[in-house]
């Protein structure tokens, strides 16, 4: 393995990076080839043997999560394998960790976290609701905000004493008053999110 950092990925190190966003890509955006790779032997392993291993489950989180965020019958693909215990699992290992430490293995495990949560025959195994208020952090928001965001808006009626008792409403509004300035625009997805919590969450206030 070539250490040096400004050296150029060899061959077969930008194969390892590049190929799961490819095949979690490629199942994104074809639902037939993500119910059908939900049915193979190297998806259960993805889900159990992979994902059980604290090096593999970077990888296939990776694969997974793409095709998780645009496909309900994916997401409760992955439940059937019992993963979603183990995916609520790095979650809470991530919550033990400075925020500068969070990485996209966290963002790939918060959007099938949050996908979990939309479907209300998987609420049982979801993260429950002080973990997505968790993913709004009041100031600059991180990369699974938005998912964060996200369960919030599926849990937040069945649980609205948790929601004010996180400041759910207020965290909402902070990021929904969020900046959309070109360094920033990356924040639309989130700034979106927020606004359509806190619509929602008004009619209750009142």
């Amino acid at each position: 393995m070539n250490t040096d950092p400004n050296a150029w990925p060899t061959p077969k190190q930008f194969f390892s990076v590049t190929w799961p966003w490819v095949a979690g890509t490629v199942m994104m955006l074809f639902d037939s080839v993500a119910c059908k790779f939900a049915s193979t032997s190297d998806f259960k392993y993805l889900c159990t043997g992979a994902l059980n291993d604290d090096l593999k489950a970077t990888v296939s989180l990776c694969i997974l999560a793409a095709p998780a965020e645009h496909s309900a019958p994916f997401v409760k693909a992955i439940s059937e394998t019992g993963a979603l215990a183990r995916i609520n699992e790095i979650v809470h290992i991530y919550k033990s960790l400075p925020r500068d430490q969070h990485d996209e293995t966290l963002t790939n495990a918060c959007v099938i976290a949050a996908k979990a949560a939309a479907d209300p025959s998987l609420r049982a195994q979801a993260l429950p609701l002080q973990d997505f208020l968790w993913m709004m952090p009041s100031g600059s928001p991180q990369l699974y905000t938005a998912y964060g965001a996200e369960g919030v808006a599926h849990l937040w009626m069945d649980s609205s004493e948790a929601l004010l008792a996180g400041n759910g409403v207020g965290l909402a509004a902070e990021h929904a008053a969020g900046s959309l300035a070109p360094s920033n625009y990356f924040n639309f997805v989130t700034i979106e999110l927020a606004s359509r919590l806190l619509n929602r969450c008004a009619p209750r206030r009142h």
